[in-house]
């Protein structure tokens, strides 16, 4: 529900955190194939996971954050050998 609210108004930029935490794999596929749509759109879309292969699945680029430590950017396929804690793309 969360997500459609967030779509209702045609964005260009569109933030999500954590969009497919706790769901059913099913679920979680429909949502990347949603995601994917909104790329091929031309949207731009800030995502946060803590899913490595979400990330590199999803992201044209990407970094990691740790507390205490500055953002790391990096291409989205570098993410996997990085040890990464929170994930934004």
């Amino acid at each position: 529900m969360a997500l459609a609210l967030a779509l209702v108004n045609d964005p260009q930029l569109v933030f999500l955190d954590e969009p497919t935490t706790g769901l059913d794999p099913q679920v979680r596929l429909e949502i990347h194939s949603l995601i994917s749509e909104l790329r091929e759109d031309k949207r731009t879309i800030l995502l946060t996971t803590h899913y490595i292969e979400e990330a590199e699945r999803l992201c044209d680029r990407g970094g990691d954050h740790r507390p205490g430590e500055d953002y790391r950017d990096r291409h989205a396929a570098r993410i996997a050998g990085a040890d990464a804690g929170a994930i934004a793309c």
